[in-house]
């Protein structure tokens, strides 16, 4: 064995090593990608074939029973025509085209073999161990097996179906994007999503859409399906707690009804079957016969998609309708208004902090008879078949009554108040859509 004199030695010949080591590596994969890059086209069958010369270079075409390979590529079609020059060869006819578990299948065609490239028109069908695609026509990377199929696609697997005018999916990642008239059905959540374009990923359990942003979720009663209209959705499973639930985060000109719930903001978060989040700059929530806003957030807390709990903070405002016989509704003003319901029917109502309360007085033959305003620390209203039954006012207490003759039209409301029924979203106006045509450019 040789002996080195000095640890400058020593270092100097493990450096000669790697370096050796390194210029092997690298050659290694130089041939590699030298070979990949050459793997030939070959014809392994056909019923007959004639080779010509052009200017371009030497051609071939190939009739009957057509089989071509490159590596693990293989091609089968009735008819082809090879320009050798290119590596490019044309595919006519019940065109077949595989790669291990994928199997790409068109009315015709072209494979680029220098770039492992096959591209379709005519009923293109990709189909895996997980996602089936179809459309008029599609391109597929073999390398890096990755797709785009245009005008009208439709993507199937296990839990969603997707259809687009235009779709790239990636089958590493198992991801999609569409754009154009995008539509996500998610089997397993009875629900559909819409929007001008989408990015979904499986392995994530997410998909975002934006752009005329529409989500339905069916319940097992109509009265209770969802109907959701914002500039963008993002859908996401929660697993980090295992649940498995479906979270929502809507946002830009959120718009929603549930059953008799409807609703706006600037962005909303659900939680399946749990909770909803609505913020921005003035949230509103018309529920039963009531208006709810507030200057920050409100919170739904829900039990079997049936809203029991809604929390209004800060500089809350809550309006009551008894009937369509009432010149205005009774009003609240709060810093927190929480309203409690049973089976969508309105029960209590609790205001803290700066509670101002305003109501319309009636006799009892139904006509007006002036109003009452009341000032406390907090209030506490009970109600049944949609009327007030109980009012109760706890700490500083103030209050003032107007005789129907001296109420003026602005003395109705209190300050800061608006009612905003015009504004109230309906099913049919969340499902109206603006048609805008996609521009379909040629690759």
């Amino acid at each position: 064995m040789k002996r080195y004199q000095s640890l400058d030695a020593i270092v100097q010949h493990v450096l000669v090593l790697l370096t050796r080591s390194s210029t092997i590596f690298v050659l290694s994969l130089f041939c590699y990608a030298q070979n990949t890059e050459r793997t030939p086209l070959v014809i392994r069958h056909a019923d007959q074939m004639v080779g010509y010369e052009t200017e371009s270079g030497p051609n071939r075409e190939l009739q009957g029973n057509v089989v071509l390979q490159q590596g693990m590529v293989e091609i089968r079609c009735d008819r082809a025509r090879q320009f050798l020059a290119t590596g490019v060869a044309e595919l006519i006819g019940n065109v077949v085209i595989t790669q291990g578990a994928l199997r790409m299948t068109m009315d015709r065609g072209e494979y680029r073999s220098s770039e492992r490239v096959a591209r379709g028109e005519g009923n293109v069908v990709i189909r895996d161990s997980v996602a089936t695609l179809v459309a008029p026509q599609g391109i597929y990377r073999l390398n890096e097996q990755q797709a785009i199929f245009r005008r009208g696609v439709v993507l199937r697997d296990s839990s969603t179906t997707v259809t687009s005018d235009s779709l790239a999916y990636n089958r590493r990642s198992g991801e999609r994007r569409g754009w154009g008239h995008v539509q996500i059905e998610l089997h397993r959540e009875r629900a559909r999503a819409s929007g001008d374009s989408a990015y979904q990923s499986p392995a994530d359990n997410r998909i975002w859409i934006c752009g005329q942003s529409l989500l339905i979720q069916w319940d097992s009663t109509a009265r209770d399906t969802l109907y959701l209209r914002s500039d963008c959705l993002h859908l996401v499973t929660d697993s980090l707690r295992g649940s498995g639930r479906r979270r929502l985060e809507s946002v830009g000109h959120v718009r929603l009804v549930r059953g008799s719930m409807s609703a706006r903001a600037d962005s909303a978060v659900l939680v399946a079957g749990e909770s909803m989040v609505l913020s921005g700059k003035q949230p509103i929530v018309w529920a039963d016969s009531s208006q709810l806003t507030s200057q920050g957030s409100i919170v739904a807390a829900l039990h079997e998609q049936r809203i029991e709990r809604l929390t209004a903070t800060p500089n809350a405002t809550l309006g009551v309708i008894e009937d369509t016989a009432s010149r205005a509704p009774h009003q609240l003003m709060a810093d927190t208004i929480t309203l409690e319901f049973e089976r969508d029917s309105l029960r209590t109502v609790r205001g803290h902090g700066t509670a101002r309360t305003l109501y319309q007085l009636r006799t009892d033959t139904g006509e007006p008879d002036g109003i009452t305003r009341v000032a406390s620390d907090r209030v506490l209203l009970t109600f049944a078949g949609g009327k007030i039954v109980r009012s109760s006012w706890y700490g500083n207490i103030r209050s003032e009554y107007v005789p129907e003759h001296l109420v003026t039209p602005t003395e109705r409301y209190l300050l800061g108040f608006r009612w905003s029924t015009e504004t109230k979203p309906t099913r049919g106006e969340l499902l109206q859509v603006t048609v805008v045509p996609t521009k379909d450019t040629k690759d």
